[in-house]
């Protein structure tokens, strides 16, 4: 697109976000994996199907369930990226409704602390075995420790980052297709991988931070 409109001075670098290295010393050490879910209001504007306000947290928390049924997992980590006070953008809040539904459910489940920062949040990152996450960043920010990461998408600025991070958009997820039996197959493939993803993770992270540093030297030159 910058090509086509005459800037052909444009490079593409990794995200300054993958600079900010994970803390893998504050892993999950408990025996039950934990499955992490980041959501967000903003993504279900764009998504086919429309819902009132009030019925997206259960929506999204039999979806939850499904998936820790068919993953085995039995306990759910609720990670907000974006916290607001403007209630339709507000992860924390969002989440929270969904906790209220998956403890009715008696879902084990809890919710990360709010306001705590893209660093701070780091430390429940890491107690997650695999994460899904509607949050761009929050998907970042999770790869920088480490944790296997899936890409819940409802643009197609999420495919171009799998793409760029795992090198394919196998870790994508279309979140208009959640509830089809493709998907479930998908995560499972995932979640038995876990392990061959953090060793690639671990690699490819060391490429990242340094692919990110060359924009700085390319703009001094410039």
């Amino acid at each position: 697109f910058l090509r086509a409109n005459g800037i052909i001075n444009a490079k593409v670098f990794a995200d300054p976000a993958f600079m900010i290295r994970g803390m893998q010393t504050l892993s999950n050490n408990s025996s039950d994996p934990v499955l992490g879910i980041n959501l967000s209001p903003l993504s279900n504007r764009y998504l086919d199907i429309k819902l009132d306000n009030e019925k997206w947290p259960e929506y999204w928390a039999n979806i939850i369930e499904k998936i820790c049924i068919e993953l085995g997992y039995k306990h759910v980590l609720l990670i907000s990226h974006v916290c607001t006070r403007e209630k339709r953008d507000d992860d924390y809040d969002y989440l929270n409704d969904i906790h209220k539904v998956l403890k009715s459910k008696s879902i084990n489940s809890s919710l990360a602390p709010r306001d705590i920062g893209f660093i701070g949040i780091k430390e429940y990152i890491c107690k997650c075995s695999l994460l899904l996450s509607a949050r761009m960043h929050c998907c970042v920010n999770a790869i920088t420790c480490g944790v296997p990461t899936v890409f819940l998408s409802y643009s197609p600025k999420s495919i171009g980052m799998c793409e760029f991070v795992y090198g394919s958009n196998q870790n994508v997820i279309d979140m208009n297709k959640i509830n089809e039996e493709d998907t479930i197959l998908k995560l499972r493939h995932i979640n038995s991988n876990a392990n061959t993803i953090k060793e690639y993770l671990s690699k490819r992270n060391s490429e990242l931070r340094d692919d990110a540093r060359k924009a700085i030297t390319y703009l001094f030159d410039m």
